[in-house]
């Protein structure tokens, strides 16, 4: 009878280790607000499971992962570090697009931006301080760079320009007042605090590189389902309607 016992305890033991995985995800900081709900949806679906966020601009992410940090799965703010990644030998399988990326112009609500001149409203005289995020390491920020360079304003902001080391830095520069205004990323200004506080315009996508956005499974996850699974759910329809609260 004890030897039976003593069974069921260690198969208890091991059906609740094989149910109880976790994984760490390193994502795009554009992402902070989407992928906190899709993981707090991903383990209703998935009891047992936990799922670790850690948000970062995309370039340092890429530094962190080829230099051994002890991440799953990486969902970029781009295509190309990704694909860099699975170029040289970290990732596990393709490079999976889950959304397209779209940047704004953010300002507190009633700011000296015209929200309806798009970019050429950033050239006024009470924009002192333009928050962006920085160019060689955020995806956000190249877009934002290429769109002020095709209206020729690049040169003339840059004095004005405060840079965040990611995006999520740079909307809270703008929502702080450190900065007049900012180019953000549109799945940031729908959270509801940045919708409470500020207002915000698209900024033409025809200005500045298309932003189709990816991920990839990475080897440190090889023998873990749940990060297959957690992938899979962030494509199927359950995934997309979170994404597409947050304008992906």
């Amino acid at each position: 009878m004890k030897k039976i016992l003593l069974l069921f305890i260690l198969l208890s033991l091991t059906v609740s280790c094989a149910w109880a995985q976790s994984l760490t995800v390193v994502a795009a900081a554009s992402l902070r607000f989407a992928m906190e709900d899709m993981a707090k949806e991903f383990e209703q679906v998935h009891p047992g499971s936990k799922i670790e966020i850690v948000f970062s601009s995309s370039g340092k992410a890429y530094a962190q992962i080829t230099n051994g940090a002890p991440f799953d799965l990486f969902f970029s703010a781009d295509m190309h570090y990704p694909e860099r990644l699975h170029a040289e030998g970290y990732a596990i399988d393709e490079v999976k697009q889950y959304a397209v990326g779209r940047l704004v112009i953010w300002q507190r609500r009633g700011g000296p931006v015209d929200l309806n001149k798009g970019i050429a409203g950033l050239d006024h005289p009470v924009v002192q301080r333009l928050a962006i995020a920085n160019p060689e390491l955020a995806p956000y920020g190249a877009a934002a760079k290429e769109a002020l360079i095709d209206q020729d304003l690049w040169e003339k902001l840059t004095p004005r320009m405060v840079m965040g080391e990611n995006i999520s830095q740079t909307a809270h520069f703008a929502a702080s007042g450190a900065a007049q205004a900012g180019l953000i990323a549109y799945a940031l200004a729908l959270s509801d605090d940045m919708q409470r506080i500020g207002e915000f315009a698209l900024v033409d996508e025809s200005i500045h590189t298309p932003m189709p956005l990816g991920f990839v499974i990475l080897k440190s996850a090889k023998n873990i389902p749940l990060a297959q699974k957690f992938g899979a759910f962030v494509l199927n329809p359950e995934g997309k309607a979170v994404l597409s609260r947050y304008g992906f």
